[in-house]
């Protein structure tokens, strides 16, 4: 038979149509503007202030606040009240106090006294009694234990003779509050002693003889009446009395002057301070 070659056939090229890839451009989607989650900020105790005249003191003569429960703010600069019982207070500054003699230097802490000794009308209505013929003049015939007894009414306390320094003088060695003067040869109306020149008696009001105003703003700590400290006498039955009294002459009146009295003792010329620690 005759070969048959095949007719070759070339198969027909099919070129793949091209297909470009339609371009797909994202649409542009602004991002959605979120505005921030508002913070609520953590709420923050205020930071606890005083009156003005507190805040204008330099930081070392003031005391921290909030103050001690139960005292408040006066209502004259540099003074602290105490509610129970109505007592007027002062700051004194923690540093060293001059005591004894010879003189030894001791360290004190910060504290609050008495801006004025305690008046007859305060213990009668702390502790009882009769009502004063003058409530305004400084309690007396007070014994030791009385004091302790209308301190813990009110939340006070007595001052310790190192204390009771340090609100007389600070850091000095004067022998007076005030600095060297006499106060029985003085014009000036700087303690009411024996023999001083005003003609004062007995016990007047505080305040009487303003110019004998201790650095730290207590009144009287020199004579008027004498005034029950906390520290046991070196005998270690009494107890110590500390600047003097209308009946005392000036050298018994001296900040470095002490008087020892039994706990029970009553004397018409020995009364008290308060004092509150700061904490």
């Amino acid at each position: 038979p005759k070969p048959t070659d095949p007719t070759p056939t070339d198969p027909t090229p099919t070129d793949p149509t091209p297909t470009d890839p339609t371009p797909t451009d994202p649409t542009p989607t602004d991002p959605k503007p979120t505005d921030p989650k508002p913070t609520d900020p953590t709420p923050t105790d205020p930071k606890p202030t005083g009156p003005s005249w507190w805040a204008e003191l330099p930081e070392a003569e003031r005391p921290q606040v909030p103050l001690p429960v139960g005292l408040v703010f006066g209502e004259e600069p540099r003074t602290y009240r105490n509610e129970a019982d109505g007592s007027v207070l002062v700051f004194v500054p923690g540093g060293e106090a001059l005591v004894g003699e010879p003189p030894v230097r001791v360290r004190v802490r910060p504290f609050f006294v008495g801006r004025d000794e305690v008046t007859a009308g305060q213990v009668a209505r702390v502790l009882g009694g009769p009502a004063p013929a003058d409530p305004n003049l400084p309690a007396s015939s007070v014994s030791y234990d009385d004091a302790v007894a209308y301190c813990e009414k009110v939340g006070l306390r007595l001052p310790t003779e190192v204390e009771w320094v340090r609100a007389a003088r600070l850091d000095r060695s004067d022998p007076f509050p005030w600095g060297a003067e006499d106060p029985a040869a003085s014009r000036r109306k700087l303690a009411n002693v024996s023999g001083a020149r005003h003609g004062f008696t007995g016990p007047v009001p505080g305040g009487s003889c303003p110019e004998g105003t201790s650095p730290v703003g207590c009144r009287d700590l020199v004579g008027n009446v004498a005034e029950w400290v906390s520290d046991l006498a070196a005998d270690g039955e009494r107890r110590v009395v500390k600047g003097g009294s209308f009946r005392a002459v000036s050298d018994l009146c001296r900040v470095t002057a002490q008087m020892r009295l039994r706990p029970a003792d009553r004397r018409d010329f020995v009364g008290l301070r308060v004092a509150r620690s700061t904490r």
